[in-house]
């Protein structure tokens, strides 16, 4: 699709007509006009004073998902070099350059620009619900279906280690399951900062409830980080809730719960794969999986054995 956005500076995205109070897109109205955009609805908040809106693209017809960032009120020769907005711009740089590498089971980036004030992130629109949704409907995945989503993620994961860029953030909020047998992988601000070069080091990253613990830590990231976070989102989609006696109350106390509470895999009640989650729950990333190819065959083992085997 060729999305007419505008340049760096231009005048203004919002069509003649629409009233002041309308164009900010913070509190925007149904059918606010975007350029070739209709804004239809809010699909959500992000980080950094991001909101995600439906939006349909004029000239065709389609949906998109449209990701505007309001920039700061500083002076425009500092909004442009804000921390927001590189990180914005980078998540946007991040998704074309993993499209173009041919990544599957991401969204597909479309275009990205900026107008006033704004930034936006034109993407495709994903149908269907999160994992963290579903867990909340059906309590609880089956093995075969747990299993079914690790090795999707990580057939993902390893194209991206490919480009030798870590997402460092999955966990069930940021999988979407668009159909009953495909996932696919949101949410690249994370990756996008640690690719660019924006992260601080010496400080966490990531959501608190699915940090590995080098990421509690501060320290460098790769590939293994992703491979906790995901043996963690596996067992809350095993247990159908973050996994009991492990997550602590508060999320100031989450930060020490590597070395008090530690939650093990075996109290899932599961027999095969059952040593694939232990491993990639190792506290050490040195004793987890060194090769996610090696990961991959063994979910899509584990995932082809349950799903010939019906459980009790």
């Amino acid at each position: 699709m060729a999305a007419n956005l505008v340049k760096i500076n231009s005048a203004s995205l919002f069509a003649p007509g629409v009233r002041r109070h309308q164009q900010m897109v913070g509190h925007t109205h149904h059918n606010c006009r975007v350029g070739d955009y209709t804004l239809k609805g809010v699909l959500g908040n992000g980080r950094e004073g991001t909101k995600l809106y439906s939006a349909e693209h004029l000239p065709t017809g389609k949906l998109v998902a449209l990701k505007i960032c309001t920039l700061s009120l500083a002076p425009p020769i500092k909004r442009w070099n804000s921390y927001r907005v590189k990180r914005f711009l980078a998540e946007a740089h991040l998704l074309r350059k993993l499209n173009q590498a041919g990544v599957s089971g991401i969204v597909q980036h479309i275009s990205h620009g900026a107008f006033r004030d704004k930034g936006i992130l034109v993407m495709e629109v994903v149908d269907g619900i999160s994992l963290l949704e579903e867990c909340g409907l059906r309590q609880k995945f089956s093995p075969a279906d747990t299993f079914m989503v690790g090795k999707q993620v990580c057939h993902t994961l390893l194209a991206m280690q490919e480009l030798k860029i870590p997402h460092l953030d999955i966990k069930p909020g940021n999988i979407h399951l668009v159909d009953e047998n495909k996932v696919i992988l949101l949410d690249f601000g994370a990756a996008a900062s640690e690719w660019a070069g924006l992260r601080q080091r010496g400080t966490a990253f990531g959501s608190p409830r699915y940090l590995s613990p080098e990421a509690n830590d501060g320290l460098e990231l790769d590939f293994r980080s992703d491979i906790f976070s995901l043996g963690l989102t596996l067992c809350t989609l095993l247990c159908g809730k973050a996994p009991p006696n492990f997550f602590l109350e508060t999320e100031h106390s989450l930060y020490d719960r590597h070395f008090t509470t530690w939650f093990h895999p075996r109290a899932l009640g599961i027999g095969t794969g059952l040593n694939i989650l232990e491993k990639m729950l190792q506290k050490d990333p040195d004793k987890r999986h060194d090769d996610l190819t090696v990961l991959h065959r063994e979910l899509s083992e584990a995932a082809e054995y349950y799903r010939a085997t019906p459980q009790k």
